[in-house]
């Protein structure tokens, strides 16, 4: 039986919900040949997944920005896989374009499990040609998913409020939307076993990873630079490089070797917890209820954690406006009232699982 899970964005999801979903999807199909689509760097975290038979890449190029050449781009993916042969394919994306993949490889004959749009392909393409089709049709999930999974429609709605203790996110995708596994069975971190790169490390300072920067200036912190000053000035050593410039096994190493990630609402958290490595979030307009850091820096305004992607108050997010000073302060205080074997709870090993596993993605052309 060879099986397919597609899970393409974005990078922190692809930790937090791709890594343990082929963990469980594996324990329903212990024989299986199992392959896992994703997108770009997503590959190196999957080749760091031993229940991972063969992973897919697309790049960024195979995703264009306006509709029609990503639907036609995005057609030869199908017909692309539908070459390989699988038998079922788990579709666990929730972006437009996957479930687009999801509907076209189900209208190949494949038999896919999950996400996919309700219209169908020819219907996308007739809202196309007649400019009926909306921007907020493809940006919100609840205007474009079905799934047979009996409980995403929770997803599109504020899980958050009504079971504080249904986060995190993945955990709630996975648990609740898509019904895979118990709770028991989703650690939040220490997912991937890599080897500690210390090259981070200045003798005895403390670690400190930066993760700053957002898809969207609504989850960018802008005084960057004046935090990284100010924790070195408070003598940590500080690092980041979350910017693609440097193989994902290296960044995942230097996460495994640091004491704490200050981040906004993005993919370093969720790499830095796939690793054991505790953060600090700045959360702007995003709840912490949804993504249960070790800790966050407290609300300063009334109107703190709308989740909009546009500033409902027109003043141009000023969530993310914490002074470094606080931030600073809260990095002392955890790091005083936890332990370092505590925070670091991982065990301390070299590992070789890296070299044993590398030589399994397999970059789509066309």
């Amino acid at each position: 039986m060879k099986v397919l899970i597609i899970r393409t964005l974005g990078l922190g999801d692809v930790a937090c919900i791709g890594v343990p979903a082929a963990r469980r999807i594996r324990r329903r199909h212990p024989d299986a040949e199992l392959w896992f689509l994703t997108l770009g760097a997503g590959a190196e975290i999957l080749e760091l997944v031993p229940e991972v038979d063969r992973i897919l890449r697309i790049d960024q190029s195979d995703w264009p920005d306006t509709i029609v050449p990503a639907i036609r781009s995005f057609a030869a993916i199908a017909e692309r896989l539908a070459g390989f042969g699988f038998d079922l394919v788990y579709n666990i994306d929730t972006w437009f374009m996957p479930c687009v993949l999801g509907r076209m490889l189900a209208e190949l004959g494949l038999e896919v499990v999950g996400n996919t749009t309700r219209a169908s392909i020819e219907e996308i393409a007739a809202s196309v040609r007649n400019a009926t089709i909306r921007q907020e049709d493809v940006l919100y999930p609840s205007r474009f998913m079905q799934s047979t999974f009996p409980g995403m429609g929770a997803w599109n709605t504020r899980w958050w409020v009504d079971d504080p203790n249904a986060g995190p996110h993945g955990r709630f995708y996975l648990e609740r939307c898509c019904g895979l596994g118990e709770p028991a069975d989703l650690p939040l971190g220490g997912e991937l076993d890599v080897e500690e790169d210390d090259s981070v490390r200045d003798g005895e300072k403390p670690v400190i990873a930066l993760g700053l920067d957002s898809r969207t200036r609504a989850r960018t912190y802008a005084h960057q630079d004046a935090l990284h000053n100010l924790f070195e000035e408070a003598g940590f050593s500080v690092w980041s490089r979350f910017d693609g410039s440097q193989p994902m096994v290296k960044t995942l190493g230097q996460l495994a070797s640091s004491d704490l990630c200050v981040t906004v609402s993005s993919a370093p958290q969720w790499l830095a917890a796939s690793v054991g490595c505790p953060s600090l979030l700045i959360p702007g307009n995003v709840p912490p209820a949804t993504l249960r850091p070790e800790m966050a820096i407290a609300p300063h305004l009334d109107c703190q954690h709308c989740m909009s992607t546009e500033c409902p108050e027109g003043i141009d997010y000023a969530c993310m406006d914490v002074a470094p000073e606080v931030i600073l302060a809260a990095t002392l205080r955890f790091l005083s009232e936890v332990p370092p074997a505590e925070r670091r709870s991982r065990t301390r090993k070299k590992s070789h699982a890296t070299k044993e596993l590398v030589g399994r993605a397999i970059t789509l052309t066309f």
